[in-house]
């Protein structure tokens, strides 16, 4: 004679195989799908514009899709998302506008989407492009001074090339130190600057922050050039502890 234990027992074993054999779509979950291509390409554009796109997001499953965090790997864009509660069949848009001057060259910069779908916890998106600019500095728009010590002088030239063919008409640059400062402009050609930078190093502060502004005249309607330079600044106490250790 079976016992109802074993009675229970010989009921479980068939019932537990029969849900490992239904499909997915049969348990109760949110699915996110991302209609068309996944990565938006803006083509070419000056830095100074705003592009944007959209993504349309579809919740394929049977429960409300969830929108947690939506980040970027960068501060160029700006991020909305028409809802962040997808019920089942729907779709919402996720729209990118790009910043402008946060962008130059050929660029890639991915979007993350964080989801409670569990087969996606978290999805990627990317927007791709070349954003052109009007110049370009040498050696560089950040300058790094290195170890620098009281009552040094700094000096730097820094070279500004238009990227194309178009006349550059700069004024004087605008100095913003905590260190004393100054820059002076020189005109090379129609299309080419040199600005000389001198910073009086003081033992005031351990380091050395320099904001050079260029205005742009022509072409109009281009924000100001910007060239930053930094350091650190040693003072004789710190060099004789530095020296004493290589001994």
């Amino acid at each position: 004679m079976k016992s109802g234990g074993q009675d229970s027992f010989n009921l479980i074993i068939p019932l537990f195989a029969f849900l490992l054999l239904l499909p997915a779509s049969a348990y109760p979950a949110p699915t996110i799908s991302v209609e068309g291509n996944s990565q938006a390409d803006l083509g070419t554009f000056e830095t100074r514009e705003s592009k944007g796109t959209s993504f349309k997001i579809t919740n394929k499953g049977n429960e409300i899709l969830k929108i947690g965090k939506i980040q970027t790997t960068c501060k160029c864009s700006k991020l909305d998302i028409s809802s962040k509660e997808i019920a089942p069949g729907a779709s919402a848009v996720l729209e990118v506008e790009t910043t402008p001057y946060t962008l130059e060259g050929k660029f890639t910069r991915s979007i993350y989407i964080e989801t409670n779908d569990p087969a996606n916890k978290f999805v990627q998106l990317s927007i791709v492009g070349n954003a052109t600019t009007l110049a370009n500095v040498e050696p560089g728009k950040l300058v790094y001074a290195g170890k620098l010590s009281p009552g040094q002088l700094w000096r730097n030239t820094f070279v500004i090339k238009g990227a194309d063919s178009r006349k550059l008409s700069l004024g004087q640059p605008f100095v913003e130190s905590n260190q004393p400062a100054r820059a002076i402009l020189k005109g090379v050609s129609d299309t080419e600057f040199q600005i000389a930078v001198e910073v009086q190093i003081g033992p005031e502060y351990d380091s050395m922050k320099t904001l050079i502004k260029v205005p742009v005249i022509q072409p109009a309607g281009w924000s100001e050039i910007e060239i930053r330079a930094a350091g650190q600044v040693v003072k004789d106490t710190e060099k004789k502890e530095t020296d004493l250790k290589k001994k």
